[in-house]
C-alpha cells in the first residue's frame, strides 16, 4: 500500500504538521517538498443575536460561561473540565460549564456535575433545531477543549477563534498550532486548566482582549479565503 501510494502520490496536504510528523509511514522523508500543510477553514454563518440564544437557553447575562462542546466520549476529556470548575473558589462571579453533544458518556458526566457543590453545570444532548450550533460557541465566553488524545486539529476551535472567544486546551497533539499560550488562548493540562479558568473568570478585560487576539489570529492564518487561496497557489503550481 505505501508502494503505490508513492507511487500514485505526488503532493500530500494535513491539516497540521503533527499530523505530517505521524503520517511519514506514507512517504519516508516526511520533509519532501511534496508536503504541504494547509489547515482546515469555516464558513462564517448569520447567527441569532447571542442574548436570544442566552435567554432561550436559560442562561444570565451576567454569567461566565465555559463550553466543552462534541462527542461525549472519554477521548474528549469533558469531564477533566467539570473537575476544574469545580475546584475554581466562590469569588462572587457566576460561572458555568455547558457542555453540550451527544454519546456514551452523557450519563456518566451528568452524574460527575451533580456531585459538585462549586458551579453550574449545564448538558445539553438534545439541542432544539432553532438553535445553530455556531450560536453555542458565539453565546459562550471561553471554550474549553480538554480532549486526552485522538485529536488533531478540531474545527470548534477555529469556530472559537472566529467569534472571538478565548480558548483553554490540552496541551497535545496540534493543538498548540492553534493555540499560542498566553496569547490567544492557554495551553494546560489538568491542574493548569484550573488556574486558566480562575484567570479568565476573574478578568473580563483579558478574556476581551485573548479573544480579540484569537480573532485576528484567525483573520490573517484560517479564513476560508487564505486556505482556498493556498489551494489555488498549489494547483497552479
Amino acid at each position: 500500500m505505501t508502494w503505490m501510494v508513492k507511487r500514485a502520490v505526488t503532493t500530500f496536504i494535513s491539516a497540521s504538521k503533527h499530523l505530517r510528523d505521524h503520517s511519514k509511514f506514507l512517504w519516508k522523508d516526511k520533509t519532501n517538498p511534496g508536503w504541504n500543510i494547509i489547515s482546515n477553514t469555516i464558513k462564517s454563518q448569520v447567527l441569532a443575536s447571542r442574548e436570544s440564544v442566552r435567554q432561550e437557553l436559560g442562561i444570565p447575562d451576567d454569567e461566565v460561561v465555559f463550553l466543552c462542546m462534541g462527542d461525549l466520549v472519554e477521548r474528549k476529556g469533558f469531564y477533566r473540565a467539570i473537575d476544574s470548575l469545580a475546584q475554581v473558589s466562590d469569588i462572587g462571579v457566576p460561572r458555568s460549564l455547558l457542555i453540550v453533544g451527544e454519546g456514551s458518556e452523557e450519563q456518566l458526566l451528568r452524574d460527575r456535575a451533580k456531585n459538585k457543590k462549586k458551579g453550574v453545570y449545564r448538558i445539553i444532548s438534545d439541542l432544539a433545531p432553532s438553535i445553530h450550533p455556531y450560536s453555542i460557541i458565539n453565546v459562550c465566553d471561553v471554550l474549553v477543549v480538554p480532549s486526552v488524545g485522538e485529536e488533531d486539529w478540531p474545527n470548534i476551535m477555529l469556530i472559537a477563534m472566529m467569534y472571538g472567544k478565548p480558548i483553554i486546551a490540552s496541551n497535545i497533539l496540534g493543538f498548540h498550532e492553534m493555540v499560542e499560550h498566553d496569547y490567544n488562548g492557554y495551553l494546560a493540562n489538568t491542574e493548569q486548566g484550573f488556574s486558566s479558568m480562575m484567570t479568565l473568570l476573574l478578568d473580563r478585560d483579558l478574556r476581551v482582549a485573548i479573544g480579540q487576539r484569537a480573532q485576528a489570529r484567525y483573520e490573517q492564518k484560517y479564513r476560508i479565503d487564505k486556505i482556498m487561496g493556498k489551494y489555488l497557489e498549489l494547483w497552479n503550481g
